[in-house]
């Protein structure tokens, strides 16, 4: 029963809960975790908006905010529409031969990697190669050729400083402000990682018209938008968005996945007959992975316990504000739900925690654990790379397991290593996953 002080925004103002669903974590900013809350939250048509944060986290002004920080519901539709084709599953399977291909070449890299190192290879590092090369060319029609030389690219390079500093700079304005001023070499060579990236989303765009022009344009994520009536700096700022939140996501949770399936002898053995009854040949497809529903479960438990973007993701109350848990939150307070906590709820899941990684809990999901299950976000908002980040992981699952079936995690790795650090997208604390392969 809501109270006429809760209805009055009282509750909410003197925060006389200290714990419970919804907790005032800020003076303007509530975090939720119960789940139909959650739901709330994330419907469509709920009047929940992205909060200010997304623009800042970007670096993009309202007027130019892209696809993932746009905040305005019809503004981001439209936009939305231009990639719905291009990312959907057909679209991604338009790509199928570049993506095996890539993914064959992170898996020879690791077996020279472990030729020279004694057996052992750092699969994280040749993860991210083939997830930047692999976006790359789906955005700009090119790749760093990372995977070919083994080294990270500057663009690469960037893109790590940018994830940290991103976060810095959402929750640290005045700080990264400051750091741009302040004359230390290296600081301002990370902070200028920023415009480096959009040099290269410009210059790439500009290569793009160049090759339209000339007849020779291959296809792209971003055709239909340079075909259309969206500018160029427009479109350079939408690849290097894309760039930034397709690489570390999917080379985080792949490692996770090699990780915990390397650790869990009994997961692999389970993983490794069914991958061998039903893939008899090297000409598999992305539809293939949808017929193994041991992998997939094993996918979507990776997801639970280590998906990427396992933070914050803030909206705002809308006009009139709204009951959440039986707190009234007042139009305007920042309304922010974890997909961490959300995913480690033992009232929808069973032994929760990562100590216990059970792929067969998802045979027979009950609807509170579907509803619950948000690695990507939710509503219209859920992340427009679901499918190919799916894609990735299964192809690179499979692969790596029919090439490597006597995998386990190497004594460099410890489980402390594989602590999250967290910059709104997580990554092992060693940044590094040393897996012995034979």
């Amino acid at each position: 029963m809501v109270s006429p002080f809760q209805l009055l925004g009282w509750h909410w103002l003197t925060n006389d809960v200290a714990a419970g669903p919804i907790v005032r974590i800020s003076p303007n900013e509530v975090a939720v975790n119960e789940l139909a809350s959650v739901k709330e939250v994330h419907r469509i048509g709920s009047g929940f908006g992205k909060s200010e944060w997304y623009p800042i986290i970007s670096g993009e002004s309202p007027a130019n905010a892209g696809l993932f920080s746009q905040r305005d519901p019809k503004k981001h539709a439209i936009r939305r529409k231009l990639f719905s084709q291009p990312f959907s599953k057909a679209g991604i399977q338009e790509w199928e031969e570049m993506l095996k291909d890539r993914v064959n070449m992170a898996i020879a890299g690791m077996g020279k990697m472990a030729a020279r190192d004694g057996g052992v290879a750092d699969v994280l590092e040749w993860w991210t190669f083939m997830t930047t090369d692999v976006i790359a060319e789906l955005g700009f029609g090119e790749n760093f050729h990372a995977l070919e030389t083994g080294q990270p690219s500057q663009y690469t390079k960037d893109l790590l400083k940018t994830f940290i500093l991103s976060g810095l700079r959402a929750d640290f304005p005045f700080l990264f402000i400051l750091a741009k001023y302040l004359p230390i070499p290296p600081l301002q060579h990370a902070v200028g990682a920023f415009r480096r990236l959009e040099i290269y989303g410009e210059q790439a765009i500009a290569k793009y018209r160049v090759m339209e022009k000339n007849g020779g344009c291959r296809k792209t994520l971003f055709t239909n938008m340079a075909e259309g009536a969206i500018d160029d700096k427009a479109i350079a700022r939408e690849a290097q968005n894309l760039i930034i939140a397709g690489t570390d996501t999917t080379s985080v949770t792949l490692t996770y996945l090699v990780w915990a399936v390397a650790s869990h002898p009994n997961v692999k053995s389970k993983l490794l007959e069914e991958i061998r009854q039903k893939i008899h040949s090297d000409t598999f497809g992305t539809a293939d992975t949808e017929e193994l529903p041991y992998l997939q479960a094993v996918i979507q438990e990776t997801l639970r316990l280590y998906g990427a973007a396992p933070g914050g993701l803030p909206r705002l109350a809308p006009a009139g504000g709204r009951v959440l848990s039986e707190v009234f939150v007042p139009e305007g307070t920042v309304v922010t739900t974890h997909a961490y906590s959300l995913h480690r709820d033992a009232n929808i899941y069973a032994d929760p925690h990562r100590q216990v990684f059970k792929p067969e809990r998802w045979f027979s999901p009950t609807q509170a654990m579907k509803d619950a299950f948000m690695p990507f976000g939710g509503g219209t908002r859920v992340c427009i790379g679901v499918h190919l980040a799916k894609f990735e992981i299964a192809l690179g699952a499979i692969t790596f397991f029919l090439a490597y079936p006597n995998a386990q995690v190497a004594p460099q790795t410890t489980a402390g290593d594989m602590e999250f650090e967290n910059f709104f997208l997580i990554a092992p604390k060693s940044h590094k996953c040393f897996i012995k392969l034979d």
